[in-house]
């Protein structure tokens, strides 16, 4: 082999050692940002004011009430509007008694009024009775129906009031904090007493 060749093998063999070895500190240097990569991402530590949360502002309904049924009576009073007198209900102080007897053909009146507790939120409900006898239910207030129950009929579950509006609690509400009043009554069309439950009244949430 003559020295020309020679020289230019030699320049091939170092061509090819710099190549490898530009190849071997490339793939180094990759393994490196690879292991330092994987390295800072699992690295165990603390941030501050970083990371999920959630949060709910919305207006919630209230879910505070309270209900309570007073017994009425039907009284007379002079009217200055041309009539003689005009017949008017006036309700008791105190919480009527869960057990209500009301004899043949006699009628009794109630009135039931929920209170909401919450003064930020008002509500929406429904009330109603979850069984009743024979006889004709009668809503005079906020509505105006009547209903008549023969000895027949499915008498459960029957609703005074459906989706009712319950303002929230305002002790300087001059109608009322927080009130909602249902008159109603029930009328004994038999000829036997019956016994109407208060206890058997109930308050949905809508």
């Amino acid at each position: 082999m003559n020295k020309r060749s020679r020289k230019k093998q030699q320049r091939i063999i170092s061509s090819r050692r710099g190549i490898i070895m530009i190849a071997l500190i490339a793939v180094l240097v990759l393994i490196i940002n690879i292991i330092t990569a994987s390295y800072s991402w699992f690295t165990p530590g603390e941030e501050e004011k970083r990371g999920m949360s959630y949060g709910f502002t919305g207006n919630a309904r209230s879910e505070n009430c309270s209900r309570t049924t007073y017994l009425g009576t039907k009284t007379a009073s002079w009217s200055t509007e041309g009539d003689p007198y005009i017949n008017q209900i006036v309700y008791g102080d105190t919480a009527a008694a869960n057990s209500q007897t009301i004899g043949a053909g006699a009628v009794k009146y109630f009135k039931t009024e929920i209170i909401n507790a919450d003064t930020k939120n008002a509500s929406c409900v429904s009330l109603y009775i979850s069984s009743i006898p024979a006889c004709t239910l009668a809503i005079t207030y906020p509505g105006n129906t009547v209903r008549t129950f023969k000895s027949t009929d499915t008498r459960t579950d029957i609703y005074l009031v459906r989706d009712a509006y319950v303002k929230r609690h305002d002790s300087a509400d001059v109608d009322g904090p927080g009130k909602l009043q249902i008159e109603w009554f029930v009328k004994n069309n038999s000829s036997s007493s019956i016994t109407v439950n208060l206890g058997n009244l109930y308050l949905l949430y809508n």
